[in-house]
């Protein structure tokens, strides 16, 4: 979605840390994954993990587009 890449990219600029799913989490929010069954641990493993700043963030906020 385009103009959830384009707040994304706002939050990066205005020096936000961000996290950028990955491809392979299944569920479109917290709550979701919750209702399949995810842990909570599992789910801050995931952001922990997945929480870039600065050109990382860049970095990893193009990639996604690609997707």
């Amino acid at each position: 979605n385009k103009e959830l890449a384009n707040s994304i990219d706002k939050f990066i600029t205005n020096g936000y840390s961000v996290c950028i799913w990955p491809e392979n989490v299944e569920g479109k929010d917290i709550n979701e994954m919750i209702m399949k069954g995810m842990t909570a641990d599992e789910i801050i493993s995931i952001i922990d993990t997945n929480t870039y700043s600065g050109l990382h963030a860049r970095f990893q906020l193009s990639q996604w587009r690609k997707c």
